[in-house]
């Protein structure tokens, strides 16, 4: 994985972002940009997104990385998207639930969870 984030799309059209260690503005607004065009991609494909974020090997963010992040996922979910998070740490879990998406949100211990209730909709 170069840089903290990787992206993909798999075979049943789940977008996957794995995300590690502390975020830089920088490295977050690169993630954004290609977040949204992935994002985008699958939504014209299949109708709406489905997201599984892997924040197993990442870290809590600071307060500043936190709010762009609220920010700009609130402007790239939409309302019928999916996102299912995945962290092993507690405090880490509560952080991101606190984002403000409009989108169905979830966090779960593991990844194959996830897999299932992202693809139940």
């Amino acid at each position: 994985m170069a840089g903290p984030f990787a992206i993909m799309i798999d075979e049943a059209g789940i977008v996957g972002v794995v995300a590690s260690g502390f975020w830089s503005p920088a490295d977050l607004e690169g993630h954004l940009g290609d977040l949204k065009t992935v994002v985008d991609t699958a939504r014209a494909r299949h109708g709406i997104a489905r997201v599984l974020v892997d924040l197993r090997v990442s870290s809590v963010q600071s307060r500043e990385i936190f709010d762009r992040l609220r920010e700009a996922t609130s402007a790239i979910y939409g309302a019928d998207d999916r996102i299912a998070i995945v962290a092993e740490s507690a405090l880490l879990t509560l952080q991101m639930r606190r984002l403000d998406a409009k989108a169905g949100r979830a966090a779960f211990a593991d990844v194959g969870e996830a897999r299932a209730w992202l693809l139940s909709a």
